[in-house]
């Protein structure tokens, strides 16, 4: 018998004949929408008010939203967006998403099997067995099967850039890709060229974050043999199977979503419009969540600043609301936990720009009194009379500086003891150490020994950025010297 959910098909979208969908959450069809040259929204009664909708009121934001990008969307070899949609099958939050007429029986509805952390040693290093094919993104053998991965239509769907597999941790502790089982773990994988350390990369930030007293997902190293190491991170937008309080649906939104912006917007707006966006839902649904949400958010922007972090856009930052099956009523809404955290590595000393603005700009050279501000502006550090305690700020920040300071450089003088742990991930690492302790030190935290500046004479020759010029063809190797190329010469090579 054919498997309708296994075809593929060819769509010709026009304002006559727009392609049809049915939407179903936690197995459970919610509503019917078409994209093309047409768009409308049919809720099933009950949810009705549940999603932001578009300008226009034509479509739920998040559908809008729903876009391959970079590698994701040369690896699908789809340029339409309902083509997208049309290949795919499962999204984030237990979305499932099948055209009109399609069979929806034996959908895998997405919840934890068990914990990563009862599967992660005390280096980070994960302990069970990693079953999926091993590499870096770049390498052609690599991309081909994590592309022949993505072509199944059962692998969940999802927006960004960065070249990732979804898997299913089971309880023996083998993960494998979640092609038609529960996808509860998230799989990054370095790449070359610069990217040699992006695994370390985003550990180092989760580590950092979690130190600086963010709440953050359970998270590891996956050793790689001969290649550096992936990043392993836990979904949190779905239960877990065997908790007996999870009497909810979870419903994770991002920023690009909730603020109706498209997903080619992400990076367009500011801090303070978001800090507004998350009173405005903390107060509607629960507002004694309403401060701590706030706070939440706050040492999330404070963090990012403080590890050089310059990809903190909408789409990485998120609201999670709890729904109750039998009403559809939103209980809850709480900041989501620390995602995407990194150490932008192709800057040089004095870091990077935020993605977002502040205080109408996004410079890199901020102060302790850009966030002090920022936390009086929202609300935050109030006496017990309620005025606005500054010196409490400033030990906030500081004392979140120090710690992940403390962090990056114990991370630096000792790192994992793998394989791959080569003289170039160690710089790595070491750089980007030094970015956090010198922004540490900007917002006057207390900080290890940690010579910089010495770190920093050695980046021009070693440095990502360097090496993904080399890759790229823009810089070539001659004589055991390395010197630049033309634009037009670069193009020429590739």
């Amino acid at each position: 018998m054919v498997d309708n959910l296994t075809r593929h098909f060819e769509f010709a979208d026009s304002p006559e004949n727009p392609t049809a969908f049915n939407l179903f959450w936690y197995g459970e069809k919610i509503g019917s929408f078409t994209f093309g040259g047409r768009k409308e929204w049919h809720p099933e009664p009950g949810y009705e008010s549940m999603f932001v909708m578009d300008e226009l009121g034509k479509l739920p934001c998040f559908l809008d939203n729903i876009n391959p990008d970079g590698w994701l969307k040369g690896a699908l070899e789809v340029e339409l967006q309902t083509e997208y949609v049309a290949k795919g099958l499962r999204f984030l939050s237990n979305f499932v998403i099948v055209r009109e007429g399609e069979r929806t029986d034996n959908i895998v509805v997405d919840e934890l099997l068990c914990g990563l952390g009862q599967y992660t040693g005390e280096n980070g290093v994960f302990t069970g067995r990693y079953e999926a094919h091993q590499g870096m993104a770049g390498e052609d053998d690599h991309d081909a099967a994590l592309k022949d991965n993505w072509k199944d239509r059962h692998m969940p769907r999802l927006s960004g850039a960065e070249q990732k597999l979804f898997m299913t941790l089971y309880p023996c502790g083998t993960m494998q890709p979640a092609q038609r089982t529960s996808f509860t773990h998230f799989a990054k994988y370095p790449g070359v060229g610069g990217y040699e350390s992006l695994g370390l990369n985003e550990f180092l930030g989760m580590k950092m974050a979690k130190a600086a007293g963010l709440s953050v997902p359970p998270f590891a190293l996956v050793d790689q043999g001969e290649h550096p190491p992936l990043f392993c991170v836990e979904r949190f937008d779905i239960p877990h199977e065997h908790d007996p309080q999870a009497q909810h649906k979870i419903l994770m939104q991002d920023f690009c979503t909730l603020m109706q912006k498209e997903e080619t917007q992400k990076f367009a707006g500011s801090i303070e419009k978001v800090f507004k966006k998350v009173k405005e839902l903390s107060d509607a649904y629960s507002p004694e969540l309403t401060q701590a949400n706030t706070q939440a958010l706050f040492d999330r922007v404070a963090a990012s600043w403080i590890m050089n972090d310059g990809d903190l856009h909408l789409k990485n930052i998120s609201m999670i609301f709890k729904v109750d099956p039998a009403t559809n009523a939103i209980q809850s809404a709480s900041f989501a936990p620390t995602y995407d955290a990194t150490i932008d590595l192709f800057s040089e000393s004095g870091g990077t720009t935020t993605a977002l603005t502040l205080s109408g700009t996004s410079k890199a050279n901020r102060k302790l009194q850009d966030f002090v501000t920022l936390a009086r502006n929202v609300g935050l550090f109030k006496d017990e009379n309620g005025a606005f305690d500054q010196s409490a700020a400033q030990v906030h920040l500081q004392n979140m500086a120090s710690k992940m300071a403390e962090t990056a450089v114990d991370f630096a003088r000792n790192p994992p003891d793998l394989k791959a742990m080569s003289p170039v991930l160690r710089q790595d690492i070491r750089f980007m150490a030094s970015h956090v302790v010198d922004r540490a030190r900007v917002l006057g935290a207390q900080t290890p020994e940690w010579d910089s500046k010495a770190e920093w004479s050695r980046f021009k020759d070693n440095s990502p950025k360097r090496r993904k010029m080399v890759a790229d063809g823009r810089f070539i190797e001659r004589n055991g010297q390395t010197r630049k190329v033309s634009a037009c010469r670069a193009r020429g090579r590739q």
